[in-house]
């Protein structure tokens, strides 16, 4: 089996750095490959998977890696192992900003916002990938702040000196990672839920009778995300403000005051509609223009920022 011919390969392939961060099941590390020199992301469970529930958790993102290899807004996937302590490891492409929740979590500091130009390269770019996975039959399923990524375009500039809210500076590329929840669309139900403070009301209300959009799921987590962003607000896990974000959004939307209507109503309005069929598919979102008077999304690419 696998774990039968896999070695201590974390200690003797790579030197560990410094954690990057951590989730509910496993820790991030960054590490250098001792052989390549190249410095990688390893996620590591924090405890052994090895016959627990969790385990099929594991081997479905190890798996969607494997078919998502190639798009540019997914974080790129190398390699996965099991160590004989049953912990399991995945080594994938680190992003040097962080996340979007990092730059979340800054801005509530900083009391700044994240502003539309922006809110327009990450809706371009996140559903640019899910178009991507939705075209191979995949809902991604947990997407929200903590799991979108920043990598520069050019290694040349300081990370800590980067404005993420300064239009002029388009060198930011968003990456969607954490596959651990994927799905197949056309099953209609997901394995796991993702994160409650983003899914959408339809996928919390499993129904054997009624069948559910997977695809307009993940539509409306990013939405929400966007919204999140655009206000520096947190999710509730549940209560009115929960329902209400999912029922009617558009009574939300005047707090995003940085925002012009059109972004507003078009973009997180339609994206969080409580209606799937409502709402457009990451193919249509991925390359908005938004103008005024319109009622629709316009397939041309977004100039650049």
């Amino acid at each position: 089996s696998l774990r039968e011919l896999t070695i201590r390969r974390f200690d003797e392939e790579f030197h560990q750095e410094y954690l990057l961060g951590q989730g509910e099941f496993s820790h991030v590390y960054l590490c250098k490959n001792r052989l390549d020199g190249i410095t990688y992301a390893i996620k590591a469970s924090k405890q052994p998977m090895v016959g627990t529930s969790y385990e099929q958790m594991a081997w479905r993102e190890t798996c969607a890696h494997a078919v998502l290899i190639s798009h540019e807004n997914l974080v790129r996937y190398h390699s996965a192992w099991i160590e004989p302590d049953g912990r399991f490891f995945v080594q994938l492409e680190y992003c040097n900003c962080g996340s979007l929740g990092d730059i979340l979590e800054k801005n509530r500091r900083n009391h700044m916002f994240t502003n539309e130009p922006q809110l327009k390269q990450i809706v371009h770019q996140i559903s640019d990938a899910l178009a991507f996975m939705h075209a191979q039959d995949l809902a991604h399923l947990d997407i929200k702040p903590a799991n979108i990524m920043l990598c520069q375009r050019s290694v040349n500039l300081d990370k800590d000196n980067v404005d993420y809210n300064d239009d002029r500076t388009n060198n930011i590329i968003y990456k969607l990672t954490d596959l651990g929840h994927v799905s197949q669309i056309s099953l209609s139900s997901s394995e796991e839920d993702g994160d409650s403070r983003y899914l959408a009301l339809e996928a919390l209300q499993k129904s054997k009778s009624k069948q559910i959009n997977l695809a307009k799921c993940d539509i409306f987590s990013l939405g929400l995300t966007l919204y999140v962003c655009a206000t520096n607000r947190e999710m509730p896990k549940q209560g009115n403000e929960w329902q209400q974000l999912r029922l009617n959004i558009t009574h939300y939307l005047h707090a995003i005051s940085h925002c012009t209507n059109q972004f507003n109503e078009l973009i997180l309005g339609r994206m969080c509609n409580v209606d799937p069929n409502q709402r457009p598919s990451a193919y249509e979102v991925s390359f908005p223009l938004i103008e005024s008077g319109m009622n629709n999304f316009v397939c041309v690419r977004i100039s650049s920022c």
